[in-house]
């Protein structure tokens, strides 16, 4: 990042929007954010010259890409309205009797194939520990049942469902399980895949998700690698970017804090169980990620200015609704996009001194 000058303004400069993972809670923090910077900027983010979006972000990238203003979508959540990207649980969650089937029937069969092996070479043959091992499933859902309901969804409003058939730049990375290496859907070489995969693909959460298959390769979710994926705007001559991050770590010091637990009214994070502690490691690791990716930035990409939009650790709104938790949805919303106005008001003259260099108007703060 760069010290802003004002007087050397970028008149063509290029915009990028990124848009990082958070899980269900992340997409709709991204709905309330991007909301609250339309009705207060001159210039409208489906305006944006280059969307980029992973895991969780890579669905709201694709909307705003394509021309939907997110107030289309706040307004659905806000007034549960039934509207065109209105998403149930059962879109993304949903057990199919004949994928348990065919677990079943492999872990039967791999059973008695290492009793077989045990019988005829003892040997040679692993432990049942291990062996049983290679029969569990390679997650708990499949991602296909939200694959289908982004494609009904896009067709249903005759929207695009390629990145060939829009004007705007898209990427949306994932990981090549196999190979892991980053795979970046809207560059060339995976310019053809649909959209559906592409967002599938990237949301795909190791283990509560099985690996997604796109032409005989399987792929894992956006965020595991390079987090923040800066380098990707930044070679596609963005001049700005706006960065979007749900994932931040609480930081719990029991005064300013209140994790309520069962028991007290200000506990410990290991007071409410290992999910919240997986959880704080998981935040913290992605949140140094993108941190990290900001300060290489400087050095690789000095020309180019970033800000940043997250949560702030002593605010435990985020850490304490579950990433997959559905029923939250309208108070995440309302939190992001509360919480936009008032960083925006805080920091209104670094947004200013930023925002005109590339002749857009912070305004209403």
């Amino acid at each position: 990042m760069t010290v802003i000058d004002p007087f050397n303004p970028k008149p063509n400069s290029k915009i990028s929007l990124n848009l990082l993972g958070g899980g269900v809670t992340g997409a709709f923090f991204h709905f309330g954010v991007l909301a609250a910077l339309d009705d207060h900027m001159s210039r409208k983010v489906t305006t944006f010259d280059i969307f980029m979006g992973s895991s969780a972000g890579s669905l709201v990238a694709a909307i705003c890409a394509v021309g939907l203003s997110p107030q289309v979508s706040v307004e659905e959540i806000m007034t549960e309205k039934k509207g065109n990207f209105q998403m149930r649980r059962r879109d993304i969650y949903r057990f199919s009797f004949l994928d348990w089937a065919k677990e079943i029937l492999k872990f039967w069969w791999t059973f008695f194939y290492l009793v077989y092996l045990r019988i005829e070479n003892p040997a040679e043959a692993p432990s049942f520990f291990w062996g049983l091992k290679d029969s569990l499933p390679s997650g708990v859902f499949s991602m296909r049942y939200y694959e289908a309901w982004i494609k009904s969804t896009f067709e249903k409003n005759n929207l695009p469902l390629f990145f060939s058939q829009i004007q705007k730049e898209l990427y949306i990375p994932a990981y090549d399980l196999d190979s892991n290496e980053r795979v970046i859907f809207g560059k060339p070489p995976f310019q053809h895949i649909p959209f559906s995969k592409a967002i599938a693909a990237s949301s795909t959460i190791p283990i509560f998700f099985e690996p997604t298959e796109i032409e005989g390769r399987y792929y894992m979710d956006g965020g595991l690698g390079e987090m923040a994926h800066l380098d990707i705007s930044a070679a596609a001559g963005a001049n700005l970017i706006i960065l979007v991050n749900p994932m931040v770590p609480i930081r719990n010091d029991l005064d300013s804090v209140q994790i309520k637990t069962v028991f007290d009214a200000k506990g410990r994070i290991r007071d409410k169980g290992f999910t919240y502690v997986y959880d704080q490691c998981l935040r913290n690791e992605l949140r140094q990620k993108v941190h990290v990716g900001l300060r290489h930035m400087g050095y690789l990409y000095p020309g180019v200015d970033v800000l940043l939009i997250e949560p702030d650790e002593a605010d435990p709104t985020m850490f304490l609704f579950n990433p997959m938790d559905f029923e939250s949805r309208k108070q995440i919303v309302q939190f992001g996009y509360d919480m936009t106005q008032r960083k925006l008001k805080e920091n209104a003259e670094l947004w200013k001194r930023t925002l005109d260099r590339h002749q857009i108007t912070l305004v209403g703060v």
